[in-house]
C-alpha cells in the first residue's frame, strides 16, 4: 500500500538522501514537508526556499512534496502594536501561499515556543485576520497545540522531556488556557481547515477530541507518535475506545511519523538519523496493522526509553487504512471537497 506521510519536517541539512531512503522505507511517495524556524534563528525564507527545491527536484522522481511554512518569528519581536501584528501575519500568510506553499506549519502553540517570543493568545484581535483569511480561502494549517500533560506535572515529566526544556512550569502558558483560547477561535471561524497532530494531546481524553470532531467538520488530527500517544492508545485500558475512535472518526485521522523533527531543532546543523527515521515508521504501522497483543521492544531513545512495552494493536481494515495512509490526506489538502 502506497503512503502519504503528513507529518516530515524538512532542513536541507538533514541530507537529502537520507530523507528519501527515509520515505522509500516507509513506501511513501508522496509527504508533507513541515518547516519551522531551526533553533533559535527566526529566519524562514531559506529553509522554504530549500524545501520548494527539494519537492520540485522529487517530483522527477515520482514523489510528490507539499510544503507547508511557517511564519517568520521576527513578527512577534517587531511588530509593535496590534493592529501592526494583525497586519503582519495576514500578510505574512498571504505570501506563504504565492510562494508556493500548499499550507501554513505553525508550532506557536508549543509552550517552550510561547514563551521563547511574545505570541499574542491566538482568540486576540492580533490573529483575526489571519484565521479569517485562512478560512475563507480554505488553506490547509498544521497547527501544534500544547505537548503531552504530564510536562506540567514535575512528578509525571519524563526525563528527556525535561533534557529538552520541555518541563513547563508556572512561568510558561497553561495547557487549559491553550485548549480555551483555540476554542474560541474555532467557535468565530467554524470553518477552519487545521489539522491538530498528536492526536491534539487528547489520547486519554477522546470523548473531548470527540466532542471537536462534531463541532467542526473541517479538523483533523494525525497519529504522529510523541512519547506518550501511542502508549495510551495501546493500553488495555483504551484499547476498546481507541478501536471505536478510529472507526467513528476514520475519515479524520491521518498517518504521519514526525521524521526530521528532533534533528531540526538543533542548533548546528544535523544528519537525519536512518534509524530513528525507520523506528518512527514502524511504531506507527505495527501499532495500526496489528490485530493482537505484542510486545514493543525497547527502542533506546526513541520513543519507549524505559524496557519493552506490552501493546495491544488497533488491528484497522484495509479500507480504513487507506483512508488513514493516503484518502484523507488528500481531503484535507484538497479544500474543494468539503470547503
Amino acid at each position: 500500500m502506497r503512503i502519504t506521510d503528513a507529518h516530515i519536517h524538512y532542513d536541507r541539512s538533514l541530507g537529502e538522501k537520507r530523507v528519501l531512503s527515509a520515505l522509500a522505507y516507509e513506501n511513501a511517495d508522496r509527504a508533507a514537508f513541515l518547516c519551522i524556524p531551526k533553533g533559535t534563528d527566526s529566519r524562514m525564507d531559506c529553509v522554504i526556499d530549500d524545501a520548494l527545491q527539494f519537492a520540485g527536484e522529487a517530483s522527477r522522481s515520482g514523489i510528490t512534496i507539499d510544503v507547508f511554512g511557517g511564519i517568520d518569528r521576527t513578527i512577534y519581536q517587531n511588530a509593535g502594536s496590534t493592529e501592526k501584528m494583525a497586519e503582519e501575519l495576514h500578510d505574512q500568510f498571504c505570501r506563504l501561499i504565492d510562494r508556493g506553499c500548499v499550507g501554513i506549519k505553525m508550532l506557536e502553540g508549543k509552550p517552550n515556543i510561547r514563551k521563547m517570543c511574545p505570541i499574542p493568545d491566538f482568540d486576540s484581535k492580533a490573529w483575526a485576520d489571519y484565521w479569517r483569511e485562512a478560512e475563507k480561502r480554505q488553506v490547509p494549517i498544521i497547527m501544534h497545540v500544547n505537548d503531552p500533560e504530564s510536562f506540567w506535572d514535575a512528578t509525571k515529566v519524563d526525563a528527556f522531556a525535561r533534557s529538552a526544556g520541555w518541563f513547563y512550569d508556572a512561568s510558561y502558558v497553561n495547557n487549559e488556557d491553550q485548549y480555551a483560547q483555540i476554542g474560541r477561535v474555532l467557535a468565530k471561524y467554524p470553518r477552519l481547515r487545521i489539522l491538530f497532530p498528536h492526536f491534539y494531546f487528547m489520547s486519554l481524553q477522546l470523548e473531548r477530541l470527540s466532542d471537536i470532531f462534531e463541532r467542526y467538520p473541517n479538523v483533523y488530527t494525525d497519529v504522529t507518535p510523541g512519547t506518550e500517544l501511542i502508549l495510551n492508545l495501546g493500553s488495555r485500558k483504551m484499547h476498546e475506545a481507541a478501536v471505536s475512535f478510529f472507526t467513528r472518526y476514520q475519515d479524520r485521522i491521518l498517518y504521519g511519523t514526525d521524521i526530521g523533527g528532533r534533528q531540526v531543532i538543533r542548533e548546528n546543523a544535523v544528519l537525519l538519523s536512518i534509524e530513528e527515521s525507520h523506528a518512527r515508521a514502524d511504531l506507527v504501522r505495527t501499532f495500526l496493522e496489528t490485530q493482537e497483543d505484542y510486545l514493543q521492544r525497547d527502542d533506546g531513545a526513541y520513543f519507549t526509553g524505559r524496557g519493552d512495552v506490552k501493546l495491544i494493536g488497533l488491528g484497522l481494515s484495509k479500507d480504513i487504512l487507506e483512508k488513514i495512509y493516503r484518502k484523507n490526506y488528500e481531503r484535507f489538502v484538497n479544500r474543494c471537497l468539503d470547503a
